[in-house]
């Protein structure tokens, strides 16, 4: 007798709970919900698992099994909502080649052409997606690149992820907030009980434990570093000599009553407008108890958009309007900047992925606090790290 479509995806979730209890547990919180025409055997919008009746009929149950764990993973990893302002396909390609080495690992195997790479494993997203920034997509399937030794990344999409799209595209950031918390919950639920059986799968513990491990507020991180650095050794007697090429004077500024340092905002999309403006908010929370401040702030991508010299709360606000960028990033010309024109500073404070390049290898004359996203490059060795969410 045809067992029919409904029946195969339900005993597929079965028994993913037996075998594979983490994934079993997770694709519990997603109503399965049939969806003729898709061009996929399945997909997900984060709250249901969508599928192809008659493609489902036509695969077999392990590799259902699968493609059910693929969605799983997909909602663990928040994918539907990390993507940004970054290139939809892109981004897609980039979320299956981090999580398909997740899948291998804990024993599913792939559908036939799955897009997969064993150097990608361990990496998120976010990490994936600088690395195949360059790359040809063909056809909005297939990623087709002549890599290292001549070989050949060649690969599909095993999974719908428009549905993503059209479930994200008019949500307010506080709804999105409510979801990621949602599935936060899920995922360490999930966690607890594939820990208790001994089968929590090892590409997962990372994320999980960051779920789990308490984080302290990236204010009042940013607030202490930037209380902690600052040292008593400024003075309105001592001037900077290369902004006479500006025709600008400024003298330092006076021990123990003021605070001269640089900003700097990577523009190049990962990063949102909300997210740099309520860094820029806090940051004039910070200066204001000081009785003088001097801020000197750049917006940058692949070179400086904006720079301005900040001695007044209003000029924050204006310089939240004056961010530009959306290029690659590239930081060198703003150290080189600092460095030029003998820029008085202590402390740089930067709000990046790290996905850059023009950072230096050698440490510059005073300290640095990087800013990050809990997804960001690998960070330079010197200064102090701090994640946000």
């Amino acid at each position: 007798m045809e067992i029919d479509s409904k029946e195969i995806i339900t005993r597929a979730r079965t028994r993913l709970i037996l075998r594979q209890p983490f994934f079993g547990v997770v694709a519990s919180y997603l109503k399965p919900a049939e969806l003729k025409g898709m061009p996929f055997p399945a997909g997900t919008d984060g709250e249901r698992l969508y599928y192809n009746p008659e493609m489902i009929k036509d695969t077999p149950i392990d590799e259902v099994e699968t493609i059910i764990a693929h969605e799983v993973l997909h909602c663990a990893f928040l994918h539907h909502l990390r993507r940004g302002n970054r290139e939809r396909m892109r981004w897609s390609i980039a979320a299956d080649l981090s999580i398909n080495p997740i899948l291998v690992d804990a024993g599913f195997k792939l559908p036939e052409r799955a897009l997969y790479r064993e150097e990608y494993s361990g990496m998120s997203a976010e990490q994936i997606y600088e690395r195949i920034r360059t790359e040809k997509i063909d056809d909005g399937v297939y990623i087709i690149k002549d890599i290292k030794d001549g070989d050949i990344l060649d690969g599909v999409i095993i999974d719908e992820h428009e549905l993503w799209e059209r479930a994200v595209e008019k949500l307010s950031e506080a709804e999105k907030k409510k979801i990621e918390e949602k599935w936060r919950e899920r995922i360490v639920r999930a966690a607890e009980v594939a820990k208790q059986q001994g089968s929590l799968p090892a590409g997962l513990k990372r994320c999980v434990d960051e779920l789990i491990s308490p984080r302290l507020n990236w204010r009042d991180l940013l607030r202490m570093y930037i209380s902690e650095k600052i040292h008593d050794d400024y003075t309105w007697m001592r001037p900077q000599k290369k902004l006479y090429t500006h025709g600008i004077y400024y003298p330092a500024i006076e021990n123990g009553e003021g605070i001269e340092m640089a900003i700097g905002l990577d523009t190049s999309g990962s990063i949102t407008g909300e997210e740099l403006r309520d860094f820029i908010s806090e940051l004039q929370g910070i200066v204001s108890s000081f009785k003088r401040f001097r801020i000197h702030a750049f917006a940058v991508d692949a070179k400086i958009q904006t720079y301005k010299v900040i001695e007044s709360l209003d000029a924050f606000n204006d310089f939240k309007v004056d961010i530009k960028g959306g290029g690659g990033t590239v930081f060198s010309e703003v150290f080189e900047k600092i460095e030029e024109e003998e820029l008085n500073i202590k402390i740089m404070v930067w709000m990046t992925d790290l996905f850059a390049s023009g950072i230096p290898k050698d440490a510059p004359p005073y300290d640095i606090i990087w800013l990050v996203p809990r997804e960001h490059g690998n960070p330079p060795p010197y200064g102090e790290m701090i994640e946000f969410e």
